[in-house]
């Protein structure tokens, strides 16, 4: 924080962008700093995205209460030719607003693909591979941290097998994988201290490419999209890199590539799904594992009769997670229309 007296000062606009991401101490306690000094803030971010792990929720109450300037086109969405995808477009839009309609775009174009969790991360890697080998930047999502490991290994065995590494080539991270030359990764932690240029560093959520390992474990990379180089330092790779194939869907936030291939195991938000399905740019795929697991499974009615994929989409948009803050919590309890719900509910039962 200290760092920032030199650059704010009365008159200075500080914009946040990815807002939604800060807790809602953090964002108060940068408010506060910037207001003492003069300075206006602007927070940018989607409040409909995934939040932060704190406390969280401030950007859905300013615009509740305040309003919001609100950008309704989406333009990341193309056609392979280069030309504007409105029809893509329009679907996380309507995810955007808890509705269902729109799902059976993906389900026209073959897009959605059901199994159990063998055979959907199979297909999800196959289709990735297919994707790589066209020249596409693709990305594996899933949503369970187990999920992705299982991915970024598979994604490496690949990659060595057509060319062995040694051992003394590789660096050992921190979940006990390795990376050599030619390796995807992600950085896990903003390391303000590695610039790449003049405004940016290295960033959490960063994909790089690794093109040489150094003796004594630093890592030389270039940035997958910006094309920016730098070398990650001993410290910061053994703590704070993991393997770049695949990604957890919070991770997966903040992305852009091609095309994705999300793995979803049924029980995810909407939000998961929003975050999902807005990735690529010319296309968005899903694989739901409708298995049941378990000694006990025939017993489900899932089991003897597994869930269509609409139903199980209906089921992801309808299964809000998004964080309430304090103030909307407080509001909630006191809003009389389910008060009256509840009274009116025990009256009846009382008669």
């Amino acid at each position: 924080m200290s760092e920032w007296v030199e650059v704010i000062g009365e008159g200075s606009l500080l914009v946040i962008d990815e807002a939604g991401m800060a807790g809602t101490l953090d964002l108060a306690t940068v408010v506060e700093f910037a207001a003492e000094r003069g300075a206006s803030v602007r927070l940018v971010g989607n409040d409909r995205q995934l939040a932060a792990v704190g406390a969280g929720g401030l950007l859905r109450d300013i615009d509740r209460t305040h309003g919001a300037v609100t950008l309704a086109e989406v333009r990341r969405f193309t056609h392979p030719d280069g030309s504007p995808n409105r029809a893509e477009a329009a679907v996380p839009l309507a995810i955007r607003r808890d509705e269902t309609t729109g799902l059976g775009y993906y389900l026209d174009l073959g897009r959605v693909h059901l199994g159990d969790a063998t055979t959907t991360a199979d297909a999800a890697f196959t289709a990735w591979t297919f994707d790589r080998a066209a020249g596409l930047d693709s990305l594996l999502i899933a949503s369970t941290n187990t999920c992705v490991r299982e991915l970024n290994l598979r994604a490496q065995s690949v990659r060595l097998s057509a060319a062995a590494v040694p051992a003394s080539a590789r660096v050992t991270l921190a979940d006990g994988t390795s990376v050599s030359e030619g390796d995807v990764i992600i950085t896990r932690r903003n390391g303000r201290h590695l610039a790449t240029s003049a405004t940016d560093f290295v960033a959490n959520g960063d994909r790089w490419g690794v093109t040489s390992v150094r003796p004594d474990g630093a890592l030389d990379v270039w940035h997958l999209r910006a094309h920016r180089r730098v070398t990650l330092p001993p410290g910061y790779v053994a703590e704070h890199v993991q393997l770049g194939y695949a990604c957890t869907v919070h991770d997966a936030q903040g992305q852009t590539v091609d095309t994705s291939h999300t793995v979803l195991i049924g029980a995810e938000s909407w939000q998961l799904l929003y975050v999902a399905l807005t990735r690529g740019r010319r296309a968005n795929y899903l694989y739901l594992d409708v298995s049941i697991a378990g000694e006990d499974a025939a017993v489900y009615v899932e089991a003897q009769r597994p869930p269509t994929a609409v139903e199980l989409f209906v089921r992801i948009v309808e299964r809000d997670e998004a964080a309430v803050s304090s103030t909307t919590a407080r509001c909630e309890e006191r809003d009389p229309r389910p008060l009256l719900a509840k009274a009116c509910a025990g009256y009846l039962d009382a008669l």
